[in-house]
C-alpha cells in the first residue's frame, strides 16, 4: 500500500496499485467483484499488498493492466488476452483517480497483446505463443470490464 499524507490527516487515503493478474486468468471481462485466484507469484504478491488496504474505509485499489512504452520486447503474445493501456497513460488515468474510493480496474481495450503492441507501436513487432514461454506461468485471457473506470472518467 502507498499511504498518501500524514497518517493523522482526514484527507489521507491508502492506495494500492495493483493488476489484472490477480484474477484467474481464464474467462476474462472480470470486474471489480468477480473473484479473484492469481495465477502465478506476481498475481499473489499483489493481491497480498491489496489486502490491508482493505480494512481501510477511504482506501483505493487500482488494478492496472499496462505495459512499458515503447514496447520492450522483440515479438508480443498473439493468443494471451489484455485490456492493456501505456504506462504514461495509466500513470494519467491514476492522478485523475486520486478521490476515488474502492477498487477500480484501469485498461483499455480488450484484445491480444500482439493486436495492442502492433496497432500502437511503430517498429515491426513479431508474434509469440503462450506455449513459446515455458518459463513463466501466463493466463490466457485476463481482460477486464473497465465500464466503472469510464463512468468515473466522463462524470
Amino acid at each position: 500500500c502507498i499511504t498518501i499524507g500524514l497518517v493523522s490527516a482526514p484527507a489521507c487515503i491508502t492506495m494500492s496499485v495493483s493488476t489484472d493478474y490477480v484474477y484467474e486468468g481464464k474467462d476474462g471481462n472480470y470486474t471489480e467483484d468477480s473473484p479473484v485466484k492469481p495465477f502465478n507469484n506476481y498475481g499473489w504478491s499483489k493481491l497480498g499488498g491489496e489486502t490491508p488496504c482493505m480494512i481501510y474505509d477511504n482506501s483505493l485499489i487500482l488494478r492496472i493492466c499496462m505495459n512499458n512504452k515503447p514496447f520492450p520486447h522483440p515479438k508480443a503474445l498473439d493468443d494471451m488476452y489484455k485490456s492493456l493501456i501505456w504506462d504514461d497513460e495509466a500513470a494519467d488515468i491514476t492522478l485523475k483517480l486520486l478521490d476515488e474510493k474502492g477498487i477500480i480496474n484501469v485498461g483499455g481495450e480488450s484484445r491480444s497483446v500482439y493486436d495492442f503492441v502492433s496497432k500502437t507501436h511503430k517498429e515491426d513487432i513479431g508474434r509469440i505463443s503462450l506455449s513459446d514461454v515455458s518459463n513463466v506461468k501466463m493466463g490466457t485471457n485476463t481482460t477486464m470490464d473497465c465500464s466503472k473506470l469510464e463512468r468515473i472518467l466522463n462524470d
